[in-house]
């Protein structure tokens, strides 16, 4: 070697920043794969997440080899939404507009004939003696 010459054995312009920000950018990869799997298959996207990242190769790979969960089944009994998107009921006697299952009027309290169950109705409808097996 001689005085005066430039040499770079260990650091050679910023070869580790990029190095290390590629290894980032596998991980949240990595990661973010694992959390999209988990998502379509019915599993908590938080927890994948984590694994995807600190476990780069096995945590998409594991979540990708789970079976699907189905998420209907997953629900309580009884607890259904409504399958359709319905009107809103006007008040005969204020004309606001009230939810189809309203027994009363949230403007000025008026009775209102639901068209519709609520929840809790269908609940308790389902928890009678006769529905208990």
């Amino acid at each position: 070697m001689f005085i005066g010459q430039d040499v770079h054995l260990l650091y050679h312009g910023d070869w580790w920043i990029q190095l290390a920000f590629l290894i980032l950018v596998l991980l949240f990869t990595s990661a973010i794969f694992a959390a999209y799997f988990a998502v379509n298959r019915g599993q908590p996207a938080g927890w994948w997440f984590l694994k995807g990242f600190f476990i780069p190769v096995l945590g998409p790979l594991m979540i990708a080899k789970m079976p699907a969960v189905d998420r209907q089944a997953r629900r309580a009994r009884g607890l259904t939404k409504v399958p359709r998107t319905v009107e809103a009921m006007p008040c005969e006697i204020c004309g606001h507009l009230n939810h189809p299952a309203a027994e009363r009027c949230a403007k000025c309290h008026a009775p209102l004939i639901p068209e519709y169950e609520t929840e809790i109705q269908q609940v308790k409808k389902d928890k009678t003696p006769e529905n208990i097996s």
